[in-house]
């Protein structure tokens, strides 16, 4: 038997991708509600289409337009070639689910893990006192995960504090906010409806009343919570029992997005527990350089004041770094970072802030 602890978009894929394969899976929940308490933007890139059908039951909004603004006021405004979607997380996570009952996974919601214990069948014991044997453990519970911890991995987080607010919103355009923490956002749901926020390692709340103050906003409710930080050295199988998502620090540390890479490691770990493998390598090589690239961007980005945001947008208003940003999806920047340093090289000029 597999058994996935954690029920979120990743868990839920791996469990219907498994059970596909005619594997038998258990999925393990600690929340009463699969997709409850949200503690997401909920925007993910075009391709997400490429790797699951999507489908009207879980889509709120889509977003063809992002307009970048810089402290001093300056506006990128970029047209994607693909379109970006924005979804209900709740019945996102769960139609996974839903697909994964029909094909025979079972659900134990409000079962929390507390220790496992390691060996050729790994014994899971949980809050409410029921213990589990298995032969096969996936700690895909999120940023706090278990199991990662029991297993002595460990990584750091930064704070993503959002809400959702009642206003006036382009409904077809991200706008993003630079100078605030690492970045600022705003998620159109509707003209009327946006989710906004920040990431930042401190004084979170004060930098977000500080980007809204001019916005005439209504606040609806509170959609926050810690968002791993990329780590390469960590270990993502010990023996029978693997890491998986945000419980993998699979993040990019530059939008903080791990949906998709959660959905592909998803892809990735089905093959090797089914066809045997090496899990680590497999995720390393379909999008370990992309989320190296970004941890990379992010150490640099951290170390930028207000005039150094200036700069960086002002060279993206140039014709053709822009045309390259508009192109390339954002969860693939090893495919165009260097295009964007050959089309304007005064970018290398930020690469000091690494030392």
């Amino acid at each position: 038997m597999i058994s996935i602890i954690g029920a979120g978009p990743a868990g839920g894929y791996l469990a219907k991708i498994l059970a596909k394969k005619g594997q038998e899976v258990s999925a393990f929940e600690e929340h009463k509600t699969i997709g409850k308490p949200v503690q997401c933007t909920g925007i993910m890139s075009g391709m997400l289409a490429d790797i699951i059908p999507i489908r009207k039951e879980f889509m709120v909004n889509t977003i063809n337009k992002v307009r970048i603004h810089s402290p001093d006021k300056k506006v990128l405004e970029l047209n994607l070639d693909k379109k970006n979607y924005v979804v209900d997380r709740t019945k996102f996570d769960s139609h996974f689910h839903d697909d994964a009952k029909k094909l025979g996974v079972k659900y134990y919601p409000e079962h929390r893990l507390t220790d496992f214990s390691k060996g050729k069948k790994v014994k899971m014991t949980f809050s409410n006192g029921e213990t589990v044997t298995t032969d096969t453990l996936v700690g895909s519970d999120g940023y706090k995960s278990t199991v990662a911890r029991l297993l002595g991995e460990k990584y750091k987080t930064i704070v993503g504090i959002q809400g959702r607010y009642s206003g006036k919103f382009d409904s077809n355009t991200f706008e993003v906010y630079l100078g605030y923490g690492t970045f600022g956002w705003s998620v159109p749901e509707n003209e009327s409806v946006s989710r906004i926020g920040l990431g930042s390692y401190s004084h979170s709340e004060k930098l977000l009343k500080e980007m809204i103050k001019d916005m005439n906003l209504k606040f609806i409710e509170w959609q926050s919570g810690p968002i791993p930080v990329y780590k390469p050295s960590m270990k993502l199988q010990h023996d029978n029992v693997f890491l998986l998502g945000d419980a993998a620090a699979h993040v990019k540390a530059t939008t903080f997005g791990g949906i998709v890479y959660g959905l592909m490691g998803a892809e990735e770990l089905a093959n090797v527990l089914v066809a045997g493998g090496d899990y680590q390598e497999a995720c390393k090589k379909r999008f370990g350089k992309d989320l190296l690239v970004s941890l990379y961007i992010h150490k640099i980005m951290k170390k930028f004041n207000k005039n150094d945001y200036n700069k960086l947008l002002a060279l993206f208003l140039e014709e053709k770094p822009k045309k390259i940003i508009e192109t390339y999806e954002r969860d693939v920047p090893s495919q165009f970072l260097l295009k964007l340093i050959k089309a304007e090289p005064r970018l290398l000029l930020f690469l000091r802030k690494l030392f």
